[in-house]
């Protein structure tokens, strides 16, 4: 019986032990240090979503649109051209951060493509016009922090702090595209006549100067 009494005793009191611990643990992460957690709480509910600025538009002389920006979620029809380049996700670099995919698109396919140039996947400009006014036709690129639920749904939240984008501006060219199609065109008839490797040509202005093709 005392034997009985003595194992009884020990069990117990390593079960109240055992509960006191369990206690003081929680007093410690609730009481103590809960205000910790909850700020991490809150900062690992949270993400940072990159809103890209929308690249402006190039345009020649009468001001049609010879290059423009659209959101990748758009349809593109068979007849442009796309010279897309969507954001690679920066979470591999930090996981709390994406962007917005963007596509370029050149509504007249090939014609001017050599003046015009072309961006690369960074959003750069890297030849042509694209490269040569980069800094004016980008923008700059705005944020915001969104929110993030138990399920990993993120949504937008009113008091958040955010930054609104900058859209880039636009260039016009002294370009004018019906007399560059006709160049286009009349130059590629003669280099396949000739069995030349290749042609250039330059209509300008007599008056003032202006580049009309190239």
């Amino acid at each position: 019986m005392n034997t009985f009494k003595i194992r009884f005793i020990i069990i117990i009191s390593i079960l109240i032990l055992l509960f006191g611990l369990l206690i003081g643990r929680l007093f410690h992460i609730q009481i103590i240090n809960g205000w910790r957690y909850s700020i991490r709480s809150r900062e690992q509910s949270k993400d940072r979503n990159i809103i890209e600025a929308k690249r402006g538009n190039i345009r020649d002389c009468n001001g049609k649109i010879l290059a423009r920006s659209i959101s990748s979620q758009l349809s593109l029809s068979d007849d442009l051209l796309a010279y897309g380049y969507e954001r690679r996700k920066a979470g591999k670099k930090n996981k709390n951060m994406n962007f917005s995919p963007i596509k370029r698109i050149y509504p007249y396919g090939k014609l001017t493509s050599t003046v015009l140039g072309y961006v690369g996947k960074d959003g750069y400009g890297l030849a042509g016009i694209e490269f040569y006014f980069d800094e004016y036709l980008r923008g700059e690129n705005g944020w915001c922090i969104r929110q993030k639920d138990g399920r990993n749904k993120r949504y937008p939240r009113i008091g958040m702090p955010k930054k609104s984008p900058k859209n880039g501006h636009d260039v016009y060219l002294t370009i004018n595209v019906q007399i560059q199609r006709i160049v286009e065109n009349i130059l590629d008839q003669t280099v396949n006549h000739f069995e030349a490797k290749g042609g250039m040509c330059i209509i300008m202005d007599p008056v003032n100067g202006d580049i009309l093709a190239m």
